[in-house]
């Protein structure tokens, strides 16, 4: 793909996926699930392949990927699965970049994307953009989406 892969020893990736497998029953009962795992598509898919066997149907999960396109993440999860997904990216350090891009699959619902705009605007006090599909900031093709963001960028850092 057009992302960047990132090699880490395997002593460390088991270490990383002990931490998940032990305590993963625990996002059971989340309402938004952020993934922030390594940067490569394999573990990413095998962490929501068993996150969608145990989270509530209406819980919306996201992922902090800086660069893997979403329908890569996607492969093997099911319709239900992709309307309540999308890409969450926090510029960083998050605590001083005060801006969130937000990205929609093709398949990402309305109330998702609006949710996630919501909460990052009014809860964690980001400016935030939607990008297209991937990694590109543009408006999103849904209604909703396109409503959103003149108002996202009134509130961006300097706006």
């Amino acid at each position: 793909g057009n992302y960047r892969e990132t090699r880490l020893p395997l002593v460390m990736l088991q270490e990383i996926f002990k931490f998940v497998k032990d305590d993963l029953g625990l996002l059971a009962a989340c309402d938004w699930i952020c993934e922030a795992i390594i940067e490569q598509p394999a573990p990413k898919q095998a962490l929501f392949a068993r996150l969608e066997a145990i989270i509530k149907p209406t819980a919306v999960v996201s992922s902090n990927t800086s660069g893997i396109p979403m329908a890569v993440l996607l492969e093997g999860r099911s319709a239900a699965f992709r309307r309540r997904f999308l890409g969450t990216h926090f510029f960083n350090p998050p605590r001083y970049l005060k801006l969130l891009e937000v990205i929609p699959s093709p398949a990402t619902t309305p109330d998702v994307l609006n949710f996630v705009v919501e909460f990052g605007e009014s809860v964690l006090g980001k400016g935030v953009v939607v990008g297209r599909f991937h990694r590109t900031i543009a408006p999103a093709p849904a209604a909703a989406a396109k409503k959103t963001v003149p108002r996202c960028w009134a509130k961006s850092p300097g706006a």
